[in-house]
C-alpha cells in the first residue's frame, strides 16, 4: 500500500509539473533598457546623452534643471544664420558688435568696419568660439542684436524647449540667459540635421583669408576630443564636432557629437567640475558617458523603400497601397535618415510598430502623412515620417483616393474610441469570461488524468484487498495447502 501511496504521489507531482509546462512556465523578465553612470560618478550638474536621428534619451541626470550654458549657446547662433542667410554673404561690423564683448572672453580680433563673409563667420564662432563674431552676424540676419535674440528664442520655443531663454547670441553671462541639459540636446540634433552644419563643427583647422582690414586668420577647433592639441589624452575617436563653454558662473560646458557605425550621439554637460587637466572635468565626464552609450545600444536605419512588413497594424496605408514599393519612384516612401536605437541585445522584430496618419488635406508635392512610431519596453524608441509626394503619383485619382482612405481611417479610428470609452467594462467582463482556447484544453487534460489516476489507484487498492483475503494464513486455501504439502511436491 505505501508502494501505491508512493506512486500516486509520484503521479501527482508530475501531474503539477505538467501544469506548469502547459501554462508557460515562469515567464522570463521584459527586457530594460541598460543603466549607465551613476549620478555621483558624474561630476556635471546636469547631463544627458541622446540619439540624434531618434531623439532617443540614453542618459539623463537633471535634464531640465536650468543652467547658464555659456558659449555652447553658439550652437543655435550657428543653426540660425545657416537657415537665415547665404554662405556667401559679406558681413560687414559695426563698433558695437566688435566692442560689446566682455573683457578677455574669446574672440578673432575682429575690428569694426570689417568685412567676413558668413562662412568665414560660422566657422570663427564655432572653432575658435568668437564672441564679436556672434555680434556681427546677428546684425546682419536680424538688424540687431535684440532682434537676433528674439529669433533664437522663437526657434528654441519651436524646437519645444522648456526651460530656455536666450538673451544674447554669444552666451556670455547675463541672468536671464539659461538653458537646460535636454533643451541643448534638442537645439544640438536639430542642428545636425544641416548638413553645413556638421561640415564646420566636425573641422578640426580653417583659414580665414584676408579681408578688408586684416591678414589670414588660422582657426583651430577648441574641443579637446575632436582635436586635442593641448592635452592628447582627452582625444576621442568617435568624436565627429561639438562645441566648448566657460564662464566664471557656468563653469565649464561642453556639447560632444560622436558617432560609431550607425549610431550617431549627443552629449551635454553643464556645470561640469574642471578644468583640464585637473579630473574630473567635462571631457572625463563626455567620454565615460559616451562610452556606456556606444556599448550598450545600437542604431538600426529604416530602409525608405521598406515594403509591407506592417500587415498587422490594422491602419496601415502600405497594406492598400503596397504595389507602389515596387516602383524605384515611389510617391509613398519612408523619410530617409530615420532609425530606431535599441538596447544591444535587443533586435528591431522586438520593438512595438505603431502607426499614426494625421487628418489634413494633400498639398501640391511632399506631404507628411504619417509616421511610425517604434516602442521598446514602454519607451519611443525611434520614428520614421511616412512620405507622400503627389508630383510622382501616377494620377489625381490616386492622390484622391489616399485622401479619401485616410478619411476613412481616422473616422473609423473615431468611431472605435467611442465605442471603447463607452464599453470599457464590458469589454473586460468579456475579456474575463473568455478563457484562452489552450487554457481549456489544458483544463480538460488536467481533469482526465486526474479521473484515471484516481480510477487506476482505486482498482490497485482492489485487488490488493483480494489478495490478502486468499492469502491469510488461517484461510481455507491456506490450511488446503499445508495438508497436501507432500502430495503436491515434485
Amino acid at each position: 500500500m505505501n508502494r501505491l501511496l508512493k506512486k500516486g504521489t509520484i503521479a501527482l507531482l508530475l501531474l503539477c509539473m505538467l501544469s506548469g509546462v502547459f501554462s508557460g512556465g515562469q515567464a522570463y523578465a521584459k527586457g530594460k533598457w541598460p543603466k549607465g553612470p551613476s549620478a555621483k560618478n558624474i561630476s556635471a550638474e546636469s547631463a544627458i546623452v541622446m540619439d540624434i536621428n531618434t531623439g532617443t534619451i540614453l542618459y539623463k541626470k537633471n535634464i531640465h534643471d536650468k543652467h547658464y550654458p555659456a558659449s555652447i549657446t553658439k550652437i543655435m547662433t550657428t543653426l540660425l544664420c545657416l537657415e537665415n542667410s547665404s554662405l556667401t554673404d559679406t558681413v560687414k561690423f559695426s563698433t558695437k558688435a566688435v566692442t560689446s564683448i566682455e573683457y578677455g572672453s574669446s574672440h578673432i580680433g575682429v575690428v569694426a568696419d570689417e568685412k567676413l563673409k558668413m562662412e568665414d563667420c560660422l566657422y570663427g564662432i564655432m572653432l575658435m568660439s568668437a564672441n564679436e563674431v556672434c555680434n556681427g552676424v546677428a546684425e546682419h540676419v536680424a538688424g540687431s542684436i535684440e532682434g537676433f535674440v528674439d529669433m533664437m528664442n522663437a526657434r528654441a520655443k519651436e524646437l519645444g524647449c522648456k526651460n530656455t531663454h536666450f538673451a544674447n547670441p554669444n552666451g556670455l553671462y547675463l541672468d536671464d540667459h539659461y538653458t537646460s541639459a535636454y533643451d541643448m540636446a534638442l537645439i544640438s540634433c536639430e542642428a545636425m540635421k544641416n548638413s553645413v552644419f556638421r561640415k564646420i563643427t566636425g573641422t578640426k583647422t580653417y583659414t580665414i583669408p584676408k579681408t578688408n582690414l586684416k591678414e589670414e586668420r588660422y582657426l583651430y577647433h577648441k574641443h579637446g576630443m575632436l582635436y586635442p592639441i593641448k592635452w592628447p589624452k582627452y582625444g576621442y575617436e568617435y568624436c565627429i564636432g561639438g562645441k566648448t563653454g566657460y564662464t566664471d558662473i557656468a563653469r565649464w560646458t561642453l556639447v560632444t557629437f560622436a558617432k560609431k557605425d550607425d549610431l550617431e550621439l549627443v552629449c551635454v554637460v553643464m556645470k561640469t567640475a574642471g578644468p583640464p587637466p585637473s579630473e574630473p572635468n567635462e571631457y572625463t565626464d563626455t567620454t565615460a558617458l559616451l562610452n556606456y552609450a556606444i556599448d550598450n545600444y545600437k542604431s538600426y536605419p529604416i530602409d525608405p523603400s521598406v515594403k509591407n512588413t506592417d500587415e498587422e497594424i490594422k491602419y496601415s496605408l502600405f497594406t492598400k497601397y503596397n504595389t507602389l514599393f515596387d516602383d524605384e519612384d515611389s510617391p509613398l516612401y519612408i523619410e530617409e535618415g530615420a532609425s530606431v536605437v535599441l538596447p544591444n541585445n535587443v533586435d528591431i522584430s522586438e520593438a512595438t510598430k505603431n502607426i499614426e496618419y494625421y487628418d489634413k488635406p494633400l498639398k501640391d508635392g511632399i506631404n507628411e502623412i504619417g509616421k511610425i512610431v517604434y516602442t521598446y519596453d514602454d519607451k519611443v524608441a525611434g520614428s520614421a515620417n511616412i512620405m507622400y509626394d503627389t508630383t510622382k503619383a501616377q494620377s489625381k485619382d490616386l492622390n484622391e483616393d489616399l485622401i479619401k482612405y485616410v478619411d476613412e481611417l481616422e473616422e473609423e479610428k473615431e468611431n472605435e474610441e467611442s465605442v471603447t470609452e463607452q464599453e470599457p467594462a464590458k469589454k473586460e467582463d468579456e475579456a474575463s469570461e473568455s478563457l484562452p482556447s489552450k487554457f481549456k484544453i489544458f483544463i480538460i487534460i488536467c481533469a482526465a488524468i486526474v479521473l484515471a489516476l484516481i480510477i487506476i489507484i482505486i482498482i490497485l487498492i482492489m485487488r490488493s484487498s483480494r489478495r490478502r483475503k486468499y492469502s491469510y494464513p488461517g484461510s481455507y486455501s491456506s490450511r488446503y495447502m499445508k495438508k497436501n504439502r507432500k502430495k503436491y511436491r515434485f
